[in-house]
C-alpha cells in the first residue's frame, strides 16, 4: 500500500513539474523569436529486464541554440524513476553497493549536439550525462515546427546506456524559442496627452505594376509587354510553406508562363526577391529569403531564361505585403518577385542591344551580381560590371569555402552564408577559393 502510495506522489510531483515547465515556457515564448530554445519534455524508458524494475518514468529538461542550418548544441538535465526492484533480482542492487534501495532513480544534467543533416527539422541526436550515474543517449528527434504560432511539438527515440544497461527511451514535449525580444511584444511607448501613443511607421511602400507587366495568378496571361526599369512584379500564384525554399505546383506552372513572357521580352534584365514572414530571426529569414529567390532563378534558367539576365536578392521580413500576426497574412508575406533592372523594348530583333552584344553580362552602374558557389566551382566563372557594383558570393552547396584575390580573402563562408565586395576600380580580377584552389573566377569591371 506505502508503495502504491509513494508511486501515485511521484507521479503527480513529475506532472506538475513538467505541466509548469511547459507553463512558464509559452510565456516565454509569447516574448520571442526562434535561435534560442527551450525545451521540456516527458520521458518514457522500456527498462532491460536485467535490471529488474518496471519500466521508468520521467522527464527531461533542453536549453539550446540552433548555431547553423546544420547544428545545434544543448545543455540538457533529466530525471527518470525506475519504481522499486524487484523480489529476487539483484543486478540493480549490486550497482547500488549492498543494500538495495527502496526506489531506483537516474538522474544528472551535461550536454547534448543535434545535427540537422537535411537543414530541416529531423535530427539526430546524442547526449552524455552525469549525475548519480553517468548515462549516455544517442538516436533521431523530429520537431514539429510552428504547430501552435511559434511553439513546435518535439518527439525523440533514443537509445540509453546507463548502469551498464541499454534501454529505449522515447521523449516527447515542446519546443520554444526564447532569447530575443519579439518586435510584437515591445513595450508601446508612453501615453501622452496628445497624441496617446506613436504609431509605428508603415513599411516603404513597394511598388506593385498591374498590367500590363504583372504576373495576375495561376491560369491566367502574364503580360510583361509594358515592364520599364523599377518596375516591381509580385509573382502572384508564387508562395512558399513554412521555413521552405520548395516550389509546389501551382509555383511550379506560374513560372513556366513567367519563363515563356520572359522569353518573348528578352531584353528584360530582373531581379528574383525572396520574402519571408516574421517567425524567425532577422538573420536566418535573411538567408531563407534569398534561397528561395535561388530556386526561383534556377527553376527559370532550367526553363530556358539565360542566367545572365537574373540576378537574386533575399529582403527576409523587412517588406511585409501583410500583417504577420495573422496565419493567412504570413502565408502572403512568403512570397517572391521580380524586379526589373534593364529594360530595352528598342532592342534588336534577337533581342539584343549594341552593348550587350559586346558585353552581355554586363551589369547597369551601383547594382548588384550575384555568383553562386555550387558542386564545388564558381557560377558563372566571369562577369562584368560596371564601377561601383557590389557583387555577392552565395555559397549553395554543402562545404566551407572563401572568396580570395590578390589583396584580400574572405572569411569561411558556409552553407547558406553570402560575402560581398563592391569593385569601384576599372580592371581584371581573378580570384580563387582559399580552401579549394582548383575553385577560380573573375571580376572584370569597365571603364
Amino acid at each position: 500500500m506505502q508503495t502504491t502510495i509513494r508511486k501515485a506522489c511521484r507521479a503527480s510531483t513529475v506532472a506538475a513539474v513538467t505541466t509548469l515547465a511547459a507553463a512558464l515556457s509559452i510565456g516565454l515564448a509569447g516574448a520571442s523569436e526562434a535561435g534560442n530554445y527551450f525545451a521540456p519534455m516527458a520521458s518514457y524508458v522500456f527498462a532491460d529486464d536485467e535490471r529488474g524494475t518496471d519500466d521508468a518514468y520521467g522527464g527531461a529538461l533542453a536549453i539550446g541554440r540552433r548555431l547553423t542550418p546544420y547544428m545545434g548544441v544543448e545543455l540538457r538535465a533529466s530525471y527518470l524513476d525506475y519504481g522499486d526492484v524487484k523480489e529476487g533480482l539483484s543486478f540493480a542492487c549490486e550497482n547500488f553497493g549492498n543494500n538495495c534501495p527502496d526506489d531506483i532513480e537516474l538522474y544528472g544534467g551535461g550536454v547534448g549536439l543535434n545535427l540537422y543533416p537535411f537543414r530541416g527539422h529531423l535530427y539526430v541526436h546524442a547526449e552524455a550525462l552525469a549525475g548519480n550515474h553517468a548515462h549516455f543517449s544517442g538516436g533521431l528527434g523530429y520537431a514539429f515546427g510552428n504547430v501552435f504560432g511559434g511553439l513546435s511539438v518535439v518527439i525523440e527515440a533514443l537509445y540509453q546506456s546507463a548502469d551498464g544497461v541499454d534501454e529505449p527511451r522515447l521523449n516527447a514535449g515542446l519546443l520554444l524559442p526564447f532569447g530575443r525580444e519579439s518586435k510584437a511584444a515591445r513595450p508601446a511607448p508612453m501615453p501622452t496627452p496628445e497624441p496617446a501613443s506613436l504609431p509605428e511607421p508603415p513599411p516603404e511602400p513597394v511598388r506593385v505594376v498591374e498590367a500590363p507587366c504583372a504576373v495576375s495568378g495561376p491560369g491566367k496571361v502574364v503580360e510583361l509587354s509594358g515592364c520599364e526599369v523599377g518596375d516591381t512584379i509580385l509573382l502572384e500564384g508564387v508562395y512558399f510553406a513554412i521555413d521552405s525554399t520548395k516550389l509546389n505546383d501551382t509555383a511550379s506552372q506560374t513560372l513556366d508562363r513567367v519563363a515563356a513572357a520572359l522569353t518573348e521580352r528578352d531584353d528584360l534584365k530582373v531581379e528574383v526577391r525572396g520574402h519571408t514572414d516574421s517567425t524567425a530571426s532577422d538573420a536566418y529569414n535573411l538567408r531563407l529569403s534569398l534561397r528561395r529567390a535561388e530556386a526561383i532563378r534556377d527553376d527559370l534558367v532550367d526553363a530556358g531564361i539565360d542566367a545572365a539576365r537574373l540576378s537574386v536578392e533575399g529582403l527576409g521580413e523587412s517588406q511585409p505585403a501583410a500583417s504577420n500576426d495573422t496565419e493567412n497574412g504570413r502565408a502572403r508575406n512568403r512570397r517572391a518577385e521580380l524586379h526589373v533592372l534593364k529594360a530595352d523594348p528598342d532592342a534588336t530583333a534577337d533581342g539584343a542591344t549594341p552593348s550587350s552584344q559586346q558585353d552581355p553580362a554586363m551589369v547597369p552602374d551601383g547594382l548588384g551580381s550575384t555568383v553562386r558557389i555550387h558542386n564545388f566551382a564558381f557560377e558563372p566563372p566571369m562577369i562584368t560590371v560596371s564601377k561601383g557594383t557590389r557583387v555577392m558570393w552565395t555559397n549553395a552547396g554543402s562545404s566551407d569555402h572563401t572568396v580570395k584575390f590578390m589583396d584580400r580573402e574572405s572569411f569561411r563562408i558556409p552553407p547558406g552564408e553570402s560575402f560581398s565586395r563592391t569593385f569601384d576600380t576599372a580592371g581584371e580580377y581573378e580570384y580563387r577559393c582559399g580552401i579549394h584552389p582548383s575553385m577560380t573566377g573573375t571580376i572584370r569591371v569597365a571603364r
